[in-house]
């Protein structure tokens, strides 16, 4: 992006902002910016705190990516210091997607997104000339303009190695390879990363530390992903049965499936370890989502292998993640005008495979927001989790309770009756997170869990009314203050709207 950029601004400083540089130049960077010599900066998270001087622009690709997020105290995304940024310094905030953001909608409150025209340009590094594309909002006109997507997600021959891949698979391959290069993305990297048993589908664990067992090249024995020991005599935990089953492929099995399929056509094996090759035409490329190389004028078809995988996370999120995936690998791939073609192969809902066909992303942010206003989920309304020890979570939903008090100043009747029923509530148990599920401990809020994280650690999520939602900001903030100071709950963090 910044060799593009000085090619369009030869005369501009651009500047790169990188955590991973090294300080002397970091600090370079940053005294450039402050100065105002750096007119534009390109960088990862880190560049949001970047100090131009007399912002108008600020730029975000792929907002929803995980990236965003910081994971430290206190967890903010890089979408809303950005959002809050060009408010304060009054610039313009663009969002850039291959995909359906539900958050996107939630600052556009709710209101649709303007489609009537969508002018896409793109740099021709080839003739060193800008091509300008116009998509109207007609549905027929944007599905020429992606590629022909298709679905196979009926397997002719269950728990045969051939069952991931159906003969729509091949006969699409086959017709690629004669107008350029093919992609076939599989969702983990690896031989086999993944082990059952076969007699009772349990996950293959090590006998020595319970980690996942995978078979990380071809001939080799079964070994534990999280201390490295090799068990050649596997014995199931739960029936002590010796069998072992694959339930997962990894890219390297199947490059060398493919191969067998299709000899003397070169094969490219791509991961986030291997260095970006030249694809040419006549050849397959498998690679992982994200780490698929792109072809000079696009792959003539492309596969998605094990769908099912990529819907299988215990996540809200989990449907929009995988149309920005599958939208990520359809921007590499010919327009339907010009032939390109894609399969999904695994079990995807007819729902999803329209949204993408159609690219109708606005329509899908739109109704799926609704449902999660209707539910009362994130981003539609707040949720916060309360992670730590038993005795810290106990401590925080006592001082919470404090200072929810003092801040509602029990104003009325009807709050005083409710607080106070909530207040005995908490006094009568002995441990209100003894038992799990959705508890009212707190006045005009619901308190679900706890679950468990691991043997010393409890979860919760506290869900309140969004007409209390100011007070019980207010109040997690004062609570988090407090246990900071006397370091009385080292363990607690407190986060808003959490992955559900």
């Amino acid at each position: 992006l910044t060799a593009k950029l000085n090619r369009f601004f030869p005369l501009l400083t651009i500047g790169k902002w990188l955590s991973s540089e090294n300080h002397a130049l970091r600090y370079t960077q940053f005294l450039s910016a402050l100065t105002g010599r750096t007119r534009i900066v390109v960088g990862t998270r880190s560049a949001m705190w970047a100090p131009m001087q007399r912002l108008k622009l600020i730029v975000q690709f792929d907002d929803a990516h995980s990236a965003y997020q910081e994971r430290r105290s206190p967890y903010l995304h890089a979408r809303d210091v950005l959002l809050q940024r060009a408010k304060i310094e009054n610039a313009k905030y663009c969002l850039v997607n291959f995909g359906p953001s539900v958050a996107d909608i939630q600052m556009l409150g709710m209101r649709s997104p303007d489609a009537s025209t969508l002018q896409i340009t793109d740099f021709d590094v080839q003739q060193q000339q800008i091509r300008e594309d116009i998509i109207t909002a007609n549905l027929a006109a944007r599905k020429h303009c992606v590629a022909q997507l298709l679905g196979a997600n009926q397997f002719q021959y269950e728990s045969s190695p051939w069952s991931r891949m159906p003969s729509s698979l091949f006969t699409i391959v086959r017709e690629g390879l004669t107008r350029g290069a093919v992609l076939i993305v599989v969702p983990q990297a690896g031989y086999i990363p993944r082990l059952i048993c076969a007699n009772c589908n349990s996950l293959a664990r090590c006998a020595s530390c319970n980690g996942r067992l995978e078979i990380p090249a071809v001939h080799n024995a079964p070994t534990c992903t999280r201390c490295g020991a090799v068990q050649p005599n596997f014995r199931c935990m739960q029936c002590q049965s010796r069998r072992l089953k694959s339930s997962q492929i990894g890219s390297e099995r199947t490059a060398l499936e493919i191969g067998r399929a299709f000899p003397g056509v070169p094969i490219n094996l791509v991961n986030s370890s291997t260095a970006q090759t030249e694809v040419k035409p006549g050849q397959i490329v498998v690679a992982t989502p994200g780490n698929a190389p792109a072809a000079a004028t696009g792959y003539a078809a492309a596969a998605v292998l094990d769908c099912g995988y990529l819907l299988s996370a215990n996540s809200i999120d989990v449907e929009a993640k995988f149309l920005r995936a599958i939208a990520k690998i359809m921007r590499l791939v010919k327009s339907r005008d010009a032939g390109g073609k894609m399969l999904l192969v695994g079990d995807v809902p007819t729902e999803l495979v329209n949204v993408l066909g159609r690219w109708d992303f606005p329509k899908w942010e739109l109704d799926n927001f609704a449902e999660r206003v209707a539910l009362g989920l994130p981003p539609a309304e707040s949720w916060f989790s309360i992670t730590g020890a038993r005795t810290d979570v106990q401590r925080v939903l006592g001082l919470l309770q404090v200072e929810i008090a003092q801040l509602m100043n029990l104003r009325d009747e009807v709050e005083r009756q409710e607080f106070t029923a909530s207040e005995k509530r908490l006094k009568l148990s002995q441990d209100p997170l003894a038992v799990s599920g959705v508890h009212q401990i707190l006045p005009q809020a619901q308190i679900l869990g706890p679950k468990t994280v691991d043997d010393n650690t409890l979860q919760i999520l506290l869900h309140p009314d969004s007409s209390v939602l100011p007070l019980y900001q207010s109040a997690l903030n004062r609570v988090n203050r407090i246990i900071s100071v006397n370091r009385n709950a080292p363990s607690i963090r407190i986060r808003r709207n959490p992955s559900l």
